[in-house]
């Protein structure tokens, strides 16, 4: 079998050798060259045609952003990003999903040795993905945008209004960015993202979501309450559960299915409380998590999207779930947001009857 080959682009020697030396330890990854800046990039990938490039995110002459942007016009070729876990850092990250990279992976703190066997452990299982994931435009989806539901949200707690459940992962943020775009303000739901991101990176990736959207998007934080119309993503390293009360409640328990947040974690603990009124929705992913979630919530009644693989960068979260046979609706990307509203109507209506 052909080995992956691999372009490695950050403005550090440093750098490009400590993540260089993390990739040669891969049998089935080529270091095939590398890069010190982004105009430098350019030219290489026109050269060498890797399968994947290692993108840091600042460096002189050419950024990341903009030698992503330019990659993805001329040579669309899969990109993981490479970030300073600083508020720049972060935010620049995000950025560069909006314009196509696959995934990014936090760069190693000060504290190096103890960061490296994790990085090399993401970098590795990232790169995997990129290069069998299906690269997307940088253009907008053509989105089919929720009229309002003229719906009125109630003052206080309810266990009884609908609730929304997202997971995600690798080509997540992108997803979730069209979907909150096309949600109507007037939603009566609160809605809960479980998005694989490193810690870090989920709150700049919430106040994207809050300014690009009508809804009130936040990073989830303890004993939280929740809201109808409010968006509550779960903390980067932090697994995410929802009490009995509607709190919100966070934990560094173990990793699950090798990460966290644990999209399982979250619809588990939902299923023990809510009922037929959940609308559960998997995204775009690698791995299965998610699957057990939707089988628990399906068995109390909930309504279960998956993302169809036409729309997918990943297709195999959505895969898992659809394969428990508890899935009600695929649907691809840009009908997400009709299909959420759809469910929060129809659960209004039996609540209005009951």
């Amino acid at each position: 079998m052909a080995k992956l080959k691999i372009l490695v682009v950050d403005d550090s020697a440093f750098m490009r050798k400590l993540i260089g030396d993390m990739l040669r330890a891969v049998p089935s990854f080529e270091v095939v060259g590398t890069a010190s800046n982004g105009q430098e990039a350019l030219l290489k990938a026109g050269l060498l045609k890797p399968d994947v490039i290692t993108l840091d995110v600042q460096m002189p002459v050419m950024d990341g952003v903009s030698a992503l942007r330019r990659l993805m016009a001329t040579q669309p070729t899969p990109v993981v990003m490479l970030s300073s876990v600083t508020t720049q850092g972060s935010e620049l990250a995000v950025k560069c999903l909006e314009l196509g990279a696959v995934d990014f992976v936090a760069k190693p703190s000060g504290a190096i040795s103890m960061d490296l066997p994790k990085v090399a452990s993401e970098l590795t299982m990232k790169i995997k993905a990129a290069a069998t994931a299906k690269l997307r435009s940088p253009k907008p989806f053509a989105m089919h945008t929720v009229p309002s539901l003229a719906q009125k949200h109630p003052v206080s707690y309810s266990s009884h209004w609908p609730l929304v459940v997202i997971g995600a992962s690798t080509g997540g943020p992108r997803a979730l960015t069209a979907i909150f775009q096309a949600l109507p303000e007037d939603l009566y739901a609160s809605v809960i993202v479980i998005q694989h991101m490193p810690e870090g990176f989920t709150e700049a990736f919430s106040d994207r979501l809050n300014k690009i959207g009508p809804l009130s998007v936040a990073e989830g934080s303890e004993g939280a309450q929740l809201k109808v119309g409010c968006v509550y993503v779960a903390p980067g390293g932090q697994h995410m559960k929802l009490t009995e009360r509607g709190v919100l409640h966070l934990s560094k328990e173990a990793p699950v299915h090798g990460v966290r947040p644990a999209v399982d974690v979250m619809m588990l603990s939902i299923a023990k409380y809510w009922r037929s009124n959940v609308i559960a929705v998997v995204l775009t992913g690698m791995g299965v998590d998610g699957a057990a979630g939707v089988m628990a919530l399906s068995q109390r009644g909930a309504h279960v999207i998956a993302e169809d693989e036409s729309s997918c960068v990943v297709f195999g979260m959505p895969k898992a779930a659809i394969g428990t046979g508890c899935v009600k609706r695929v649907v691809p990307l840009e009908m997400i947001p009709t299909a959420i509203a759809e469910g929060v109507k129809a659960q209004c209506k039996v609540l209005t009857a009951s």
